[in-house]
């Protein structure tokens, strides 16, 4: 009997020896460090930063706008010119890119070049006028 109870007594501590080495190799398995990549593979391993969203309207800032008030004639600027200037920005350069979209897309090309801005720009009823060297 006393045999047997060893046996068993043996048997559950090695059986208890090999959980807890399980057990340390997990807890002692590193985080790989982020490694450098070339630039075409993607990097793996832990982000150390998130990228913030940007308000593309809010870079654009006062003194940029006054500038281009000044060119077109304006003197004095009220408190709402400015906020209200960047919408209209931003709308204008939505139908603008989004002609030059569909301009770009129609001709089977991939790249926009100043031929189709000025061909978008005449479209809308401001014809640049562009003399080439």
């Amino acid at each position: 009997m006393d045999n047997n109870d060893s046996l068993l007594t043996s048997e559950i501590d090695t059986t208890h020896d090999i959980q807890t080495e399980t057990e340390v190799q997990v807890e002692q398995t590193p985080v790989p460090a982020r490694k450098r990549a070339p630039r075409t593979q993607k990097v793996e391993g832990p982000k150390r930063h998130l990228k913030k969203v940007k308000d593309s309207l809010a870079s654009i800032r006062k003194p940029s706008l006054k500038r281009l008030g000044r060119r077109a004639g304006i003197k004095r600027f009220s408190s709402g010119f400015f906020d209200r200037i960047r919408v209209e920005l931003n709308d204008q350069l939505r139908v603008f890119m989004k002609e030059c979209y569909i301009l770009t897309e129609g001709n089977r090309k991939k790249t926009v070049n100043s031929d189709c801005v000025r061909h978008v720009f005449k479209r809308m009823g401001r014809p640049l006028y562009v003399s080439h060297h």
